[in-house]
């Protein structure tokens, strides 16, 4: 069994050792360029930490992460594994990524729609010269996103399609309490908008003016 996780800085020694073991030329310079922070890597790894295999989602480049999420998935890898930091899973990468292909080969082996990432709370303040009062104070909750939250926040209408058909909940919100519909507002994407308001997300919005704004996008 082995795991996915997004690639990070300390992995560069790793990798290109594998890929010196599988192409037998040692370039490491190579490497440190392609894990700049534009790009996103997925890397498998054991449940003893060694590196098995690695994937890039963010190389507008690379067309084949599909194809090498599809062969680590049928050699074992856990699709759902969290990253440590926020929580994450490879769906949402490649969701944040605008990897829709990615995103179905992930639901096609059934990766969970269903995972939050972390849930954290942050103090947000009204006024920075008011940071003693508490009515200028408040413990704001971030995270709690699931895939089909990153769908609408990245303004990715594919994937939201395709994870509302694998059950993802369209009335979904996120720990501060912004669901699917907001968030989709806020990516400037009206057809994810009006998909995710037909869908079932109308109330969303609240009463008139949820009807207005869908009225308003279906014209």
């Amino acid at each position: 069994m082995v795991r996915i996780r997004p690639a990070q800085a300390t992995d560069l020694p790793a990798i290109s050792a594998l890929d010196r073991r599988e192409t037998g030329v040692d370039k490491p310079d190579y490497w440190r360029e392609m894990l700049a922070p534009e790009r996103v890597f997925l890397v498998a790894e054991t449940v003893d930490g060694a590196l098995a295999g690695v994937a890039v989602l963010g190389d507008p480049a690379r067309p084949d992460s599909a194809d090498a999420i599809r062969a680590l998935a049928t050699h074992g890898a856990a699709l759902d594994a969290r990253e440590t930091a926020r929580g994450q899973t490879a769906l949402m990468w490649a969701i944040a990524q605008h990897h829709p292909e990615t995103v179905k080969v992930l639901l096609a082996h059934k990766a969970d729609v269903n995972i939050r990432t972390d849930v954290w709370t942050q103090l947000w303040q009204t006024a920075p010269d008011q940071d003693v009062h508490p009515d200028y104070q408040s413990n704001i909750k971030y995270g709690g996103d699931t895939a089909i939250l990153f769908a609408a926040r990245y303004g990715d209408l594919e994937s939201a399609k395709m994870l509302v058909a694998a059950g993802a909940n369209v009335n979904d919100e996120s720990a501060y309490g912004a669901n699917t519909a907001v968030l989709a507002a806020h990516s400037g994407n009206p057809e994810l908008l009006q998909f995710l308001l037909e869908a079932g997300t109308l109330s969303g919005f609240g009463g008139a003016i949820g009807i207005l704004l869908g009225a308003a996008i279906a014209k």
